[in-house]
């Protein structure tokens, strides 16, 4: 199946980046609402299956973590600079081959730093295998590291997201959304393989049951493999460092408040739990969001499911206003800077459910312009 996605991919390489030279998906079903398109969002590629996670790769090209929902052949791949997709990191790892020692299962957050390492991790819950992270080399195409991750750092209803890799320690820090009330904070010190679970049963990290979950959020419960229902996604879902990795900020999709704690917190071993809830500060205001990414000045950039919109959140003012919006962002997720400095991220794009019904699309969309314009000043 992915073998298909590829090949279109590939096909309307061209035609995509024509489409992002108009800001158009070529004819568009009405939608309730405005249905201008911003132009300040231009398509990259267009995908047939959905994407889980996206990073940058050191050479400019774009690793994609594969949805698990469809069982594709692939569970990740790299879109290289000049269009090709080839399976990552390698072919075996990727379809999980038999004999594979390494195999990928479900990968659900990427993130890449600058000695050219790209992390992976995979939350196992495609076939009830343990959550581990995997940290792949791609400068010298080798395996640079793997941690699994194992009871009490994660419970059985984990659901390993997001991850933010710390450069300015051994540190690691994943999202665990879990079932709701069993949310947590996981951090993994690279150094020694020790992971530890913090801030389970702080309403920092748990789902916030009065706030509507949007009609369209991809947010539904989901049966595992044991028979359980889970809805593993209101939880804490999103999280990311500033620059100098003083603070990590981190929410919950189902939340309206966006938190940050001091990494020298969460890495003090001596610290108790009592310790750990008491350093979380309230920072901000937010949307029904199911990602989040900062740039160098400590704006926090958000997507607002509910509106089909991408939102900011800057330092001084700790009140998201909006940046774009767009009636194709039907559930947008998987905020990223690209090398170029660009904000990227993806989106399906179309539904059956529109009065004309299509079959779903899902596009990589980069933000060109990151200036807040306010009405008014």
């Amino acid at each position: 199946m992915l073998d298909r996605a590829i090949s279109l991919i590939r096909h309307q390489r061209t035609k995509a980046f024509l489409w992002a030279g108009v800001c158009a998906l070529a004819p568009f079903p009405s939608l309730a609402g405005d249905p201008v398109l911003s132009d300040n969002l231009e398509v990259v590629y267009q995908l047939s299956l959905p994407p889980s996670a996206i990073a940058c790769a050191p050479d400019g090209s774009w690793v994609m973590g594969v949805n698990p929902s469809e069982k594709p052949r692939n569970r990740a791949v790299k879109v290289t600079r000049s269009g090709t997709v080839i399976p990552f990191p390698t072919p075996s790892m990727s379809e999980a081959m038999p004999g594979e020692s390494l195999p990928l299962d479900s990968i659900s957050g990427l993130q890449s730093d600058a000695e050219g390492v790209v992390w992976m991790v995979d939350n196992g819950r495609r076939t009830e295998t343990s959550p581990k992270i995997i940290a792949w080399n791609e400068d010298k195409q080798r395996l640079h590291s793997v941690f699994n991750l194992a009871p009490p750092a994660v419970s059985p209803t984990s659901f390993v997201s997001d991850i933010a890799v710390d450069p300015n320690s051994p540190l690691a820090f994943l999202a665990d959304p879990a079932s709701g009330t069993d949310a947590a904070i996981i951090v993994l010190d690279r150094a020694t393989g020790l992971a530890r679970r913090l801030l389970q049963g702080e309403a920092s990290v748990q789902p916030d049951t009065t706030i509507p979950i949007p009609s369209g959020s991809g947010t539904s419960e989901t049966r595992r493999l044991d028979g359980q229902t889970v809805m593993p996604q209101c939880g804490i879902n999103a999280l990311c460092l500033d620059k100098k990795s003083e603070w990590l900020y981190f929410c919950a999709r189902q939340a309206n408040h966006i938190y940050r704690i001091r990494t020298s917190v969460l890495g003090d071993l001596k610290a108790s739990a009592a310790d750990v809830a008491k350093a979380v500060e309230t920072w901000a205001s937010k949307p029904f969001s199911s990602s989040m990414a900062i740039d160098t000045k400590g704006n926090l950039f958000l997507t607002d499911i509910a509106n089909r919109a991408i939102v900011v959140v800057e330092p001084a003012r700790r009140n998201f206003v909006p940046l774009l919006s767009d009636p194709r962002l039907l559930n947008p997720d998987g905020l990223s800077f690209g090398k170029d400095g660009k904000l990227y991220f993806f989106s399906p794009t179309q539904s059956r459910s529109l009065p004309q019904p299509m079959p779903d699309a899902f596009c990589l969309f980069r933000v060109p312009d990151l200036t807040i314009h306010r009405s008014g000043e």
